[in-house]
């Protein structure tokens, strides 16, 4: 699986018997109680909507 450079902000949950991390649209999905509370992307370099 992909390395992602902040991918210690799940670490406080790895020992849950619940959690579990996949890839997502090139991102890491953090999934706690079979739920999607967190997921982090990487920027690839498109600005964002509103962004000036």
């Amino acid at each position: 699986m992909k390395k992602f450079e902040h991918e210690w902000i799940f670490e406080a949950f790895v020992d849950h018997p619940t959690f579990f991390t996949k890839s997502m649209f090139g991102g890491l999905a953090a999934y706690l109680f079979d739920r999607l509370p967190a997921s982090r992307l990487h920027s690839i370099g498109i600005p964002r909507l509103g962004a000036a």
